[in-house]
């Protein structure tokens, strides 16, 4: 092995101490990084090494699960849209999580039906969620908590008649919790191999979950405040009466003494002669109105620092 050649070539050469990390395949075709610690001393006989191998399998992948959940929650926080977000994040759970097939399955009257998905096989993704997991995404539902089954085929939980024929062996699955509400599933399923699941890659899909029900949470927050929006500006542009919304301006003892102009609805427009709101927005009132209407805002500003400092 040429790493390990170079980690004693670098002691023979003087170097008091060599620390490697190295990749081993055991026997059950699963990897494991061990950190392979030597020191090299002299004895009777010449040169010898010391060495301590230490598995680093969990930490390694903890660091690497932190540094996933980052990007993620960084991509969550994204002017990106939400259906990007979603199926970005879907890849990204797959490769963290060696290649799983990953869903997040939604609600479908009393079905899970898979919304976004990363690495299924042709022949699952071709059947609906329901056929395969159902009893499995109910329990995670009910229980709001992370499930994992090691071998689905004997799993009194998961036994369906479908699921041999897809080579469905190893499934985790976790709750999509809104406003104490189960939204949708976070699964990942293994068709090659069944898995034993670690408390680093449970933690990893707790937490992933939890990043995932605040985007859905987020996303239903900028769905309601679009609503509203769409309500009031409705609302705003056809009123009859004039209305328009102002920046005030204070001068260094905090008394307002102008007035930048944000919003005008349409019956203020057409009282200034038409304008168009491109003409107003950003200027001051003194120079949309004219001295007229400025004496009236002195007035106005008058009222609104009175009020302020009594």
């Amino acid at each position: 092995h040429e790493s390990l050649y170079q980690h004693f070539r670098k002691l023979e050469q003087g170097q008091e101490k060599q620390i490697s990390q190295l990749v081993f395949l055991k026997c059950d075709g699963t990897e494991i990084i061990v950190q392979f610690e030597s020191n090299p001393t002299l004895c009777e006989f010449g040169l010898e090494f010391r060495s301590i191998l230490t598995d680093i399998t969990e930490q390694a992948k903890s660091e690497r699960f932190a540094e996933e959940l980052n990007l993620i929650n960084s991509r969550i926080s994204s002017s990106f849209s939400f259906e990007e977000i979603m199926q970005e994040l879907v890849v990204s759970a797959s490769k963290a999580m060696d290649g799983a097939g990953t869903t997040i399955s939604m609600r479908g009257g009393k079905d899970w039906i898979i919304k976004y998905e990363h690495d299924l096989p042709p022949l699952f993704n071709n059947l609906p969620l329901e056929e395969k997991l159902a009893e499995l995404s109910d329990l995670t539902a009910e229980k709001k908590e992370v499930l994992f089954v090691r071998n689905s085929q004997i799993d009194p939980s998961t036994q369906n008649k479908s699921l041999p024929s897809e080579g469905l062996k190893s499934v985790m699955t976790a709750p999509l919790i809104v406003e104490g509400e189960v939204v949708g599933i976070l699964s990942f399923a293994y068709f090659d191999r069944t898995k034993d699941f670690t408390q680093t890659e449970i933690d990893f899909t707790q937490k992933l979950a939890s990043s995932i029900s605040l985007a859905f949470a987020n996303a239903r927050m900028y769905e309601s405040m679009s609503e509203s929006e769409t309500k009031y500006r409705g609302l705003f542009e056809n009123l009859q009466e004039e209305i328009s919304l102002r920046h005030l301006i204070y001068d260094t003892d905090g008394e307002v003494i102008d007035a930048d102009m944000i919003d005008l609805n349409p019956a203020a427009l057409q009282a200034i002669g038409n304008r168009s709101i491109e003409e107003v927005r950003g200027r001051k009132t003194r120079d949309i109105f004219g001295e007229k209407e400025a004496v009236l805002f002195e007035f106005t500003l008058c009222d609104i620092n009175t009020t302020m400092f009594e």
